[in-house]
């Protein structure tokens, strides 16, 4: 959906922003939820992308669709928050009880609490899931953005603001990455 851009002012036009963001706010958070492989840390770069699209909401020209450019201020802000994570490296509780084979709830018995949360979990199986985490972060992005969201490679150069070439390049390499872990005995 394009729809034209809000003029330029001081403060953004807030109801032009959620008005254009409320067709494509559940598109926006499955591309949070595969980047992030968590609910909390997607909740978080939602929140933190669509701040930042809040307050860049002036420099929306029409020339991509408002969803294209918001999957481009996601990726940014993701790519921004892992570069601010690896400067202060901490684990999370979830890796030090999985690292240490402590005692973890069954996902299933919590699906009734958040059911699209096991929505979302069910999407990928946990071999996938590990894979991708396993993936450099713009492999990962170039992954889900061309195979998982379907996203044609001149979208998802334009997004991520590389040219189409690198977008193959990464994309055979996430590929080649993927099919090594999920095979077994597979050499890449």
């Amino acid at each position: 959906m394009r729809a034209a851009p809000a003029a330029r002012t001081d403060e953004p036009d807030r109801e032009a922003f959620e008005q254009m963001l409320e067709p494509c706010f559940e598109r926006l958070w499955r591309y949070a939820y595969r980047l992030a492989r968590h609910a909390e840390d997607a909740e978080d770069l939602l929140a933190e992308g669509l701040a930042e699209g809040y307050r860049s909401f002036g420099a929306y020209r029409g020339d991509s669709s408002f969803a294209t450019w918001m999957y481009r201020v996601l990726t940014t802000t993701w790519l921004d928050m892992r570069r601010k994570a690896a400067r202060r490296r901490t684990d999370s509780l979830d890796e030090i009880i999985e690292r240490e084979g402590g005692i973890r709830a069954d996902p299933a018995s919590l699906s009734h609490a958040d059911p699209e949360a096991a929505l979302l979990r069910d999407t990928f199986s946990e071999d996938v899931e590990r894979a991708m985490s396993g993936l450099p972060p713009e492999y990962r992005a170039v992954v889900v953005l061309a195979d998982v969201e379907e996203m044609d490679y001149r979208d998802v150069a334009r997004l991520l603001g590389v040219p189409v070439g690198t977008v193959r390049s990464r994309l055979h390499r996430a590929r080649r990455i993927l099919r090594a872990a999920l095979t077994p005995g597979h050499k890449a």
